[in-house]
């Protein structure tokens, strides 16, 4: 089938190309996600990863943001455990997990760091944009729950990954860092 373009803003739309089958409602207002609905959005990253993936690969999302990454990481087959740290982003992923439920996700409404704590988030006018790190169009700050994705993968009984995406706007060395004896006790293979 074609592409299905939603006439009201929040629409359940069904994506096209390497997302074919995926579900999800989309605010075709918003830049991003109306990229998602024509299936343009981070395309070189998606042509990527169909070179990279193998079937049943356990992959970390971080900045799984309305989940279109971890839907298409799903739809190829991972085992995907995702993290999104902007509070305004993580019912949204829900519920778009939630149209989908022939995939294994697991949703964690959490940003990772290199450490357990809370820290102040930069919630950008643009929400695919928010950030611990800097700024983006930000209007305002809010303070969000962080853990070491060691921690939060241990308590999720994952001991080792295959992948890792990391879409955390600047922050990507505490994101690592906070991963460190997950990535030296298994090298993931692709990242």
């Amino acid at each position: 089938p074609g592409i299905v373009v939603p006439r009201t803003p929040d629409e359940i739309v069904q994506l096209p190309g390497l997302q074919a089958g995926v579900k999800m409602q989309l605010d075709l207002g918003e830049p991003f996600q109306r990229l998602m609905a024509f299936g343009a959005y981070q395309s070189d990253l998606f042509q990527m990863l169909g070179k990279l993936v193998q079937g049943q690969d356990r992959v970390l999302m971080a900045g799984a943001n309305i989940g279109y990454v971890p839907l298409a990481l799903a739809n190829m087959g991972c085992r995907v455990v995702c993290f999104e740290a902007d509070p305004r982003n993580v019912e949204a992923c829900r519920q778009n997990l939630a149209l989908n439920p022939q995939f294994d996700i697991r949703l964690v409404g959490e940003g990772l760091s290199d450490q357990a704590g809370t820290l102040s988030f930069w919630q950008s006018d643009t929400d695919s944009q928010s950030s611990f790190a800097v700024p983006h169009h930000a209007t305002k700050q809010v303070q969000v729950a962080v853990r070491a994705g060691d921690e939060a993968l241990d308590g999720h009984g994952i001991k080792e990954l295959d992948g890792i995406v990391l879409d955390v706007e600047g922050w990507e060395c505490h994101a690592l860092e906070g991963l460190r004896q997950t990535i030296l006790g298994n090298l993931p293979r692709w990242a």
